[in-house]
Protein backbone atom coordinates (compact mmCIF):
# COMPACT_ATOMS: atom_id res chain seq x y z
CA UNK A 1 0.00 0.00 0.00
CA UNK A 2 1.30 3.36 -0.75
CA UNK A 3 1.24 6.20 1.42
CA UNK A 4 1.53 9.61 0.77
CA UNK A 5 3.74 11.75 3.11
CA UNK A 6 2.49 14.37 4.86
CA UNK A 7 4.57 16.89 2.87
CA UNK A 8 2.91 15.95 -0.30
CA UNK A 9 -0.50 16.14 1.41
CA UNK A 10 0.35 19.74 2.41
CA UNK A 11 1.68 20.87 -0.84
CA UNK A 12 -1.73 18.97 -2.53
CA UNK A 13 -3.08 21.11 -0.19
CA UNK A 14 -2.04 24.34 -1.19
CA UNK A 15 -2.30 23.35 -5.10
CA UNK A 16 -6.29 23.35 -3.73
CA UNK A 17 -5.96 26.77 -1.79
CA UNK A 18 -3.93 28.67 -4.98
CA UNK A 19 -6.80 27.26 -7.25
CA UNK A 20 -9.74 28.43 -5.02
CA UNK A 21 -8.14 31.82 -4.54
CA UNK A 22 -7.64 32.48 -8.57
CA UNK A 23 -11.28 31.47 -9.50
CA UNK A 24 -12.37 33.77 -6.25
CA UNK A 25 -10.29 36.71 -7.52
CA UNK A 26 -11.81 36.03 -11.43
CA UNK A 27 -15.20 36.15 -10.25
CA UNK A 28 -15.12 39.05 -8.19
CA UNK A 29 -13.20 41.23 -11.07
CA UNK A 30 -16.04 39.73 -13.30
CA UNK A 31 -18.68 41.15 -11.07
CA UNK A 32 -16.84 44.38 -10.55
CA UNK A 33 -16.76 44.60 -14.35
CA UNK A 34 -20.26 44.02 -14.96
CA UNK A 35 -21.17 46.27 -12.05
CA UNK A 36 -19.10 48.97 -13.78
CA UNK A 37 -20.54 48.43 -17.01
CA UNK A 38 -23.85 48.81 -15.88
CA UNK A 39 -23.06 52.09 -13.50
CA UNK A 40 -21.46 53.24 -16.81
CA UNK A 41 -24.96 52.83 -18.95
CA UNK A 42 -27.06 53.99 -16.14
CA UNK A 43 -25.39 57.03 -16.37
CA UNK A 44 -25.58 57.66 -19.75
CA UNK A 45 -29.13 57.14 -19.74
CA UNK A 46 -29.51 59.87 -17.13
CA UNK A 47 -27.48 62.21 -19.55
CA UNK A 48 -29.67 61.40 -21.98
CA UNK A 49 -32.85 61.88 -20.03
CA UNK A 50 -31.45 65.34 -19.15
CA UNK A 51 -30.42 66.40 -22.37
CA UNK A 52 -32.79 64.96 -25.26
CA UNK A 53 -35.52 63.97 -22.72
CA UNK A 54 -37.98 60.68 -22.40
CA UNK A 55 -37.92 60.47 -26.15
CA UNK A 56 -34.79 58.12 -26.15
CA UNK A 57 -34.68 56.75 -22.76
CA UNK A 58 -36.60 53.07 -23.88
CA UNK A 59 -33.74 52.80 -26.80
CA UNK A 60 -30.89 53.47 -24.90
CA UNK A 61 -31.83 51.32 -21.79
CA UNK A 62 -32.57 48.35 -24.51
CA UNK A 63 -29.75 48.35 -26.23
CA UNK A 64 -28.08 48.85 -22.93
CA UNK A 65 -29.46 45.66 -21.31
CA UNK A 66 -28.39 43.70 -24.27
CA UNK A 67 -24.66 44.26 -24.17
CA UNK A 68 -24.06 44.56 -20.00
CA UNK A 69 -22.35 41.27 -20.41
CA UNK A 70 -19.76 42.58 -22.74
CA UNK A 71 -17.67 45.76 -21.67
CA UNK A 72 -15.99 46.21 -24.94
CA UNK A 73 -19.52 45.93 -26.57
CA UNK A 74 -21.16 48.43 -23.86
CA UNK A 75 -18.79 50.72 -24.28
CA UNK A 76 -19.24 50.79 -28.33
CA UNK A 77 -22.97 51.39 -27.66
CA UNK A 78 -22.51 53.97 -25.73
CA UNK A 79 -20.21 55.50 -28.35
CA UNK A 80 -22.73 54.75 -30.80
CA UNK A 81 -25.56 56.40 -28.79
CA UNK A 82 -23.80 59.46 -28.28
CA UNK A 83 -23.02 59.78 -31.92
CA UNK A 84 -26.49 59.06 -32.75
CA UNK A 85 -27.64 61.58 -30.54
CA UNK A 86 -24.61 64.32 -32.26
CA UNK A 87 -26.51 63.02 -35.63
CA UNK A 88 -30.14 64.09 -34.99
CA UNK A 89 -31.59 60.85 -34.07
CA UNK A 90 -33.53 61.65 -31.18
CA UNK A 91 -36.63 59.74 -31.82
CA UNK A 92 -37.04 56.42 -30.26
CA UNK A 93 -38.66 54.86 -33.86
CA UNK A 94 -35.66 56.16 -35.92
CA UNK A 95 -32.99 55.26 -33.14
CA UNK A 96 -34.59 51.83 -32.83
CA UNK A 97 -34.88 51.08 -36.60
CA UNK A 98 -31.25 51.93 -37.31
CA UNK A 99 -29.48 50.36 -34.20
CA UNK A 100 -31.60 46.84 -34.38
CA UNK A 101 -31.41 46.66 -38.44
CA UNK A 102 -28.30 48.31 -39.41
CA UNK A 103 -26.39 47.67 -36.34
CA UNK A 104 -23.56 49.10 -37.90
CA UNK A 105 -23.37 52.88 -36.75
CA UNK A 106 -21.07 53.44 -40.37
CA UNK A 107 -24.39 52.52 -41.98
CA UNK A 108 -26.38 54.85 -39.70
CA UNK A 109 -24.01 57.69 -40.24
CA UNK A 110 -24.59 57.20 -44.20
CA UNK A 111 -28.14 57.01 -43.86
CA UNK A 112 -28.18 60.56 -42.35
CA UNK A 113 -25.89 61.81 -44.60
CA UNK A 114 -28.09 60.54 -47.48
CA UNK A 115 -31.15 61.54 -45.27
CA UNK A 116 -29.59 65.06 -45.78
CA UNK A 117 -28.90 65.07 -49.08
CA UNK A 118 -32.44 64.16 -50.08
CA UNK A 119 -33.77 67.49 -47.82
CA UNK A 120 -31.18 69.38 -49.66
CA UNK A 121 -32.50 68.40 -53.32
CA UNK A 122 -36.14 68.54 -51.90
CA UNK A 123 -35.21 72.24 -50.96
CA UNK A 124 -33.16 72.96 -54.16
CA UNK A 125 -35.50 71.41 -56.33
CA UNK A 126 -38.30 73.04 -54.89
CA UNK A 127 -36.35 76.82 -55.39
CA UNK A 128 -35.88 76.12 -58.67
CA UNK A 129 -39.84 75.54 -59.17
CA UNK A 130 -40.56 78.99 -57.33
CA UNK A 131 -37.60 80.51 -59.49
CA UNK A 132 -39.52 79.68 -62.83
CA UNK A 133 -43.24 80.30 -61.11
CA UNK A 134 -41.12 83.71 -60.18
CA UNK A 135 -40.04 84.22 -64.00
CA UNK A 136 -43.03 82.70 -65.46
CA UNK A 137 -44.65 85.68 -63.49
CA UNK A 138 -42.43 88.35 -64.63
CA UNK A 139 -41.85 87.04 -68.54
CA UNK A 140 -46.24 87.26 -68.03
CA UNK A 141 -46.07 90.81 -66.74
CA UNK A 142 -43.88 91.93 -69.03
CA UNK A 143 -46.09 90.48 -72.00
CA UNK A 144 -49.05 92.44 -70.61
CA UNK A 145 -47.29 95.74 -70.70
Amino acid sequence: MITRSSEEKRNGLRVVVVVVVVVVVVVVVVVVVVVVVVVVVLAVVLVVVEVVGVEVVAAVETLAASVVADEEAAEAAIRDVVELLALGVTTTETFRKHVRSNGSLQRITAWKKKEKKKKKKKKKKKKEEEDEEEEVVVVMQQQQQ
